[in-house]
Order: C-alpha cells, then structure tokens, then sequence
C-alpha cells in the first residue's frame, strides 16, 4: 500500500467512524489516559499526546541492580515528564503510569541459565529469597509515596509469565512461586492507597492466554490483583504477510484476546474489576511500509477504544515510541520526529479522546470494522478519498470540517481566520464612519435648534440619531462633509460620542461603586459632552461663515476658459 497521505492510509483501513447524535449513549467519553506510550528513555519522550506513560523496562533489574542499592532515576525523570505534561491527578498527587515489577536481577538469583535479558543482567526466574523482592517493594513504594515523589497509578506484578521466555519457575508447581510474590506484592503495594496492583500480563495465543491467566486466577491470584493485564501482540516471528489487527489468522485478534480475557476475569474471580493492555504493537519489524504501519496502528487503537466500554478496558499502551533502528512498534523516525504510524496515532487520539464509543465494533459491510463514536459534531466518517475532506455533523447537516492533510489544515484555517478578521474590521470601520457623521450632524442641528438641545444631547451619549449628513440636506454635501470628517478626527462624531456610551476601562474596574456614585459619573460626564458639542457647533459655524466669505461668485470664469460651477449650500 502506498498511498501519499495518512487520510488516504485511514481509508485504506476500511474503519468507518459513524458519529452519534449527541445524548444517545450512555458509554462515559474515553479519557485521555486511556491511551498510553512506551518510552524508552525521558530524553526521548514521545512528542505525542498521551495519556498514560506505559513501562520502559523493568523496575526491579533497573532500580537495584546491585543488592540494596538502589537508583530511581530513570522512572523518577519519566515520572517528572510525566507530570509536567499534565498527565497526573493533582489532587492526589498520582502520575498516570505503569510499570511493570518483574523480572529479576541477577545477583537474586542462583539460576543465571536464565538470565539471558539486559545483557545478562534480568533473569526470567524468581528470586531465591522472598526477602530481597519485599526489600524491594518497601524502596519502591516508600519512593514513590506522594510527597518526594507522585504516587504511580499502576504496578504489574511479572512481564509476560505465560511465557517461559520471561518467567522460569524452578520448582514443578509453575504457580507457588508467582503466588508468593504476588502476595508480597499485595501487602506491600496497597501500603499506597491511590496505586494498584495489577495480575502479571499475559501474551501469545488466545488459548494459551486463557488457559494460564485462568490457572492461576483460581489457584489464588484473583485475590491479590486489583484488575487483570494483558498484552496486545497480534503474531510473532517473521510471517510472509503480518496480520492486521482484526485477523484471527495467527494468534488471535485483538478484539478475540481483549473479549476472551474479559471472560476469563469475569469466571475466575475478577469480575467487575478493569482490565489492562499494557503493551502491544506489530513487533519487531514486522511491518516495514510506513502507510502500512499508519493503518495498522490506526486499526489497533481504534478497535481497542471501541471496546473499551463493553469490556472495562481502561487502558491501551502502545509498544514503544522507540526509533527506527529498534524496530519494535516504533513511532520515530531516526529525526526524533513522528513517523506516518506517529501522525496517524495522533489523529487517533483527537477523534477519540472525549468521544462516547458505546458499542464494540462489528464486521462492516465492506470487509472492515464499524465502530460508533459519539463527539458532539468532531467526527462522522472517515471516507478517505485522497482529496475528501471528512465529515462534520453540525447544526443537523453535514459539511466539510477536516481537511485532507495538516499543513492544508492550518492554511485553510489562516484564511479563515484571515478572512473573518478582515470582515470584522470593516464592519467596525463602517460604524465608526457612521457613528462619526452622525454626531457632526446632531451637534450642528442642535446648535440651530435650542428647543431640541436636551435631546440632542441624550443622543450624543446614547448613540441615536446617525443620520448621515448627506442624506438630511444634499445641498449642503460639499463644503460641510469635509468638516465633518475633520470633526469625526477630531473626536468631535464616533470616537467622543464613543467614549462616552462606553465607559471608561478604570471607571469599569469600580463596578462596585454605589448607584448614586455611578449616577454622579454619568451626569458628569453628560455635562462634558454638551460642553464640547456646544463649543463644537460654535467652531462649525464660525468655519462656515468664513468659507462663504471667500466663496467665488456665481458664474466665475477661471482662466482657460473652464467654467467653476457654483457650489450648492
């Protein structure tokens, strides 16, 4: 697939978003922390909105790395980035993030055949002393306490321990061993009543998810986990043509694993507790064409979020942000920039995050998947011809709302703006021009007319009375228009009579003014006003009568024979 543009990618996902009509779901919008990222290091945090900061690498190995030494730098940094990203409960003072607790360090271990992670130093089997793994827990949790440093929302117990490659239990009963540390882990990290605990995460095939997740459930595990974890990994190995998300051709879909392991929670002691996809993507350079990537991505995130509210799915971490040489799932190009997957995982995130997705997605009629989501007017369809722009459903019609590209975006928005703005300012232009020869006119008439005088100022301040000069007496147009102008300049129209219907920015300030102070103000500055339209409508007059001394006479002959036509009064 290649096609120039990431809306032309989302099309070729064949995911049709049809938008709700506001009030017709009860699902709770999708909040921002359901989406999260793996980053790998906080020099390198992702320059993508999320909401959730997903596991780097694993605490225990990373933090004591020697026995009873310990170094948080690395999650105390992604904590801080965290935080100042505004991904936190400030009332609480918890850091959205999930970290995962195991494996083990080498030196806590006698088994070093299994170390074969972290350049030998993470090792798949449990220690040999459930004393250092309490250590542990008691420096994690007492660092992460809310007070020197946030509270961290989520622990998963073990990494991936349906799989031999990250747990090796050393003894035949393959549960014992991760009951004991998850009920040192229980006591331990509910010490922090804003942090839970989450079941070790699970990966591979459906069936052997299943079967793993519900042994150990039943064996006791169900009753030292506050929700259950799972990874949302599509395939493994090399395969001639990767799975998209929504295939059951190799291990399972992810809409079968995420509903799958719903049920397994459900039968064996975690019913009504959330659930977790801690980490998943496409792998390790599974897929290599970037439009490709963008829609894969694209579906994954989709299919997840449309869950979410049917299965108590409250989180989705994307595995990793990463860079091009890593390969794994990675959303950077070697710039430190997002890569098309990036972009696309973005637009994601603005269609999704607030919007009520109410029920799980179906097959569609096209051979994709229909999901529902209701934004009140954000999103309606993506259609995804290159040149399309897509749907808005506004005021009960739809128009064209997103455009085709970012950088279309921002230049049809300048111009909207640009244009908007442009407009606004005429208008204000044509009602200070009107405003001015308005008051030019009702100065001069009530200098004629003193019976009219007190309702003349009454407009004056109140902004009534624009009848423009020309129009009352057109044989006067000439010679005392230019005086009006001059008098609008002068303040004498729109800008006096302006300052005084509108009051004064400090005189606003004192809003709290008794009505008697306020009235004084007004009288005050009414009295002002009919003093300057007065001494106004004395200049006016006494310009006129100077102009018409030195008016030609009729019929005036200039030399070259023109004829200068008399001016009309």
């Amino acid at each position: 697939m290649r096609a120039s543009r990431v809306t032309a990618v989302l099309y070729c996902c064949a995911l049709a978003a049809v938008l709700l009509a506001p009030g017709t779901t009860n699902a709770t919008p999708v909040p921002r922390r359901f989406f999260g990222i793996s980053p790998f290091h906080p020099l390198d945090f992702p320059p993508l909105p999320m909401g959730t900061v997903g596991h780097p690498t694993f605490v225990w190995p990373a933090v004591e790395s020697v026995r009873d030494s310990f170094n948080f730098t690395i999650f105390d940094e992604l904590a801080d980035e965290a935080v100042a990203r505004g991904m936190i409960d400030t009332p609480t003072n918890t850091v959205h993030m999930a970290i995962t607790l195991g494996l083990t360090p080498s030196w806590a271990t006698s088994h070093q055949e299994t170390c074969t992670r972290g350049g030998g130093l993470q090792c798949s089997a449990p220690p040999d002393d459930i004393v250092d793994w309490k250590n542990f827990l008691l420096a994690l949790i007492h660092h992460f306490n809310g007070v020197d440093h946030p509270h961290v929302h989520y622990y998963e117990l073990w990494n991936e321990a349906d799989d031999s490659i990250w747990f090796t239990p050393t003894i035949p009963d393959s549960f014992s061993q991760m009951l004991q540390l998850a009920v040192a882990a229980d006591s331990i990290i509910h010490l922090d009543p804003h942090s839970l605990l989450l079941t070790p995460s699970v990966t591979g095939k459906v069936s052997s998810m299943v079967t793993w997740m519900s042994d150990y459930l039943r064996a006791g595990g169900a009753a030292h986990a506050d929700g259950g974890a799972l990874h949302g990994y599509i395939g493994g190995g090399t395969l001639a043509t990767f799975p998209f998300p929504e295939s059951d051709a190799t291990q399972g879909s992810i809409i079968t694993k995420v509903t799958d392991m719903r049920a397994v929670f459900d039968n064996c002691g975690l019913a009504g507790k959330p659930m977790f996809q801690t980490e998943g993507s496409w792998g390790n350079f599974n897929e290599t064409d970037p439009d490709t990537m963008a829609a894969w991505l694209a579906r994954w995130e989709l299919l997840q979020a449309g869950m979410r509210a049917s299965n108590d799915l409250q989180l989705a971490v994307w595995f990793a942000w990463a860079d091009s040489a890593f390969g794994w799932g990675d959303l950077e190009t070697q710039a430190g920039t997002p890569n098309k997957a990036g972009i696309a995982y973005e637009q994601i995130y603005n269609w999704v995050v607030g919007a009520s997705m109410d029920t799980a997605c179906t097959q569609g009629t096209n051979g994709g998947v229909d999901l529902r989501v209701d934004k009140a007017g954000r999103l309606s369809r993506a259609r995804g011809v290159e040149d399309e722009r897509h749907d808005q459903l506004h005021a009960g019609r739809v128009v064209h709302a997103l455009p085709r590209s970012r950088r279309q975006y921002h230049r049809d928005r300048n111009h909207r703006v640009g244009h908007d703005r442009h407009e606004a300012a005429a208008v204000r232009g044509r009602h200070a021009d009107q405003r001015g020869r308005g008051g030019a006119a009702r100065t001069a008439r009530a200098a004629r007319d003193p019976e009219r005088d007190a309702r003349a100022d009454r407009d004056l301040v109140r902004g009534r009375g624009r009848t423009r000069l020309a129009d009352r007496d057109p044989r006067r147009a000439g010679a005392e228009r230019a005086q009006v102008r001059r008098g609008a300049r002068r303040g004498l129209g729109g800008v006096g009579r302006a300052r005084l219907a509108r009051p004064r920015a400090r005189e606003r300030r004192l809003f709290r003014a008794p009505r008697g102070a306020r009235r004084q103000r007004h009288d005050e500055g009414l009295d002002r006003a009919v003093t300057r339209a007065t001494s106004a409508a004395d200049r006016a007059a006494s310009a006129a009568s100077q102009r018409r001394r030195c008016d030609p006479a009729p019929g005036f002959q200039p030399p070259g024979g023109r004829t200068r036509p008399t001016p009309r009064r």
